[in-house]
């Protein structure tokens, strides 16, 4: 699920992979943005056609669908509150940067 400025939520048929052991889910930014086939492409295309207004907003990925409960949301569109039952929010937002492996002074973290 996807909040988009100023408000509106999208939910996107979109896997990404995941660490059991950590309890996360992991998607890069590229993924979503940017490959030909990733979630805000997809988005943006769907969007043109109905608010191309919200095209280019600030956006924040905030939880996960039951897969069987969003292709029972195509089939048959729910109101909002039934589909809550079956989105699950992330409890926090983690950023990963790599660091290149070298040589550095002791103080810095």
């Amino acid at each position: 699920m996807i909040h988009i400025d100023p408000m509106m939520l999208i939910i996107l048929n979109m896997h990404c992979r995941s660490c059991p052991d950590c309890d996360l889910l992991i998607v890069h930014q590229d993924e979503l943005e940017v490959q030909p086939t990733g979630g805000l492409r997809l988005l943006a295309a769907h969007m043109s056609e109905r608010d191309p207004s919200v095209i280019g907003n600030k956006y924040i990925v905030i939880g996960t669908m039951e897969h069987s409960a969003w292709r029972e949301g195509m089939r048959q569109p729910k109101l909002l509150d039934e589909m809550l039952k079956y989105i699950a929010d992330f409890k926090e937002e983690l950023s990963f940067t790599i660091r290149p492996a070298g040589w550095y002074p002791a103080d810095e973290k």
